[in-house]
């Protein structure tokens, strides 16, 4: 049986990396799995469902951290590890420390993992994240020296070309559904709506709900999804409340539940997500001072129908 790590710290996260597991290790053969944990803006996003749907497979899950993680390993063999990170420095402490043969697969983490380290520098130097916008160079220049040594390997939904892994996709869409599945039997709410929408909306901020507003009366027919690490006010700030949705479940999983079929959101991977899983109709608003690279600009041509904010 195998030990399994995955680095997490969202929820799209631990279904992205569940599903590159899956290209590789069946459930079947799994005993258990580290979640290694960390939080975002001082966040923690909620999976306890998925943790017990893992249980129902006869998986044992492990919650550590980067702090604990050596210390919680010390004694196990680990067959393969799971990481967003362009620098996986736990994991690959373990691998040293241990001389360990396991494999470093590196899923992305949205749309960030395309963009070249100019514009990820511009992006978190804007939301004023200034210790990581000057560390990403040095992780763009890491990363590719990683894979160069085979110590990582990349495993992501869109290929060089812009083509789509399309094992990975189905995996995704299989994840999700056995999930979301699994929590319907058991009678899980996450504060669904019971009504069909049309729409859903993503939006980072109060000023981007007033924008969105300009494109059009759908808005009542739509479910507002506000961004969980970015938007800045409290939801029981925003005075909106019709069709706001409060509950755990990525724009992804909420496409999934509620068949949804149009996403509309602010240069966000939640258009070309959803675009390239469910084959849905998937607006980008773009702003006009934004600079893509050309990359992720080539990304949202291919996969989302732009509109200039």
């Amino acid at each position: 049986m195998k030990t399994i790590v995955l680095e997490v710290n969202t929820r799209n996260q631990v279904i992205f990396g569940l599903s590159c597991l899956r290209c590789r290790v069946k459930f079947k053969s799994i005993d258990k799995i580290f979640f290694l944990l960390g939080e975002v803006n001082k966040k923690n996003f909620y999976f306890n469902d998925i943790i017990k749907f893992l249980n129902t497979h006869g998986i044992k899950v492990i919650l550590s951290n980067r702090k604990n993680f050596l210390s919680d390993t010390r004694k196990l063999r680990i067959d393969s590890m799971y990481t967003f990170s362009f620098v996986p420095v736990v994991l690959i402490k373990y691998k040293i420390f241990h001389f360990s043969s396991a494999p470093i697969f590196r899923y992305e983490e949205g749309l960030g993992s395309y963009s070249d380290w100019i514009s990820t520098f511009r992006a978190l130097f804007s939301l004023k994240y200034y210790y990581l916008a000057f560390r990403a160079p040095l992780g763009f220049f890491m990363c590719k020296i990683l894979n160069v040594l085979k110590v990582t390997t990349n495993c992501f939904l869109i290929k060089k070309n812009n083509s789509i892994f399309h094992k990975l996709k189905y995996l995704i869409i299989q994840t999700i559904t056995d999930i979301n599945s699994f929590n319907f039997k058991k009678g899980k709410k996450y504060n669904y709506i019971n009504r069909k929408h049309k729409t859903l909306v993503c939006i980072n901020s109060l000023e981007e709900f007033y924008k969105i507003q300009e494109f059009g009366n759908f808005i009542d027919g739509a479910l507002i999804k506000l961004h969980p690490r970015f938007f800045k006010d409290n939801f029981n700030n925003f005075k909106y409340k019709k069709n706001l949705y409060k509950g755990n479940l990525t724009a992804e999983e909420l496409v999934f539940a509620y068949k949804i079929p149009i996403v509309i959101s602010f240069e966000s991977s939640a258009s070309v997500y959803c675009s390239i899983l469910y084959n849905i109709k998937c607006y980008n608003i773009k702003n006009y001072k934004s600079l893509y690279c050309k990359r992720v600009d080539s990304i949202f041509n291919k996969f989302a129908l732009n509109k200039v904010n």
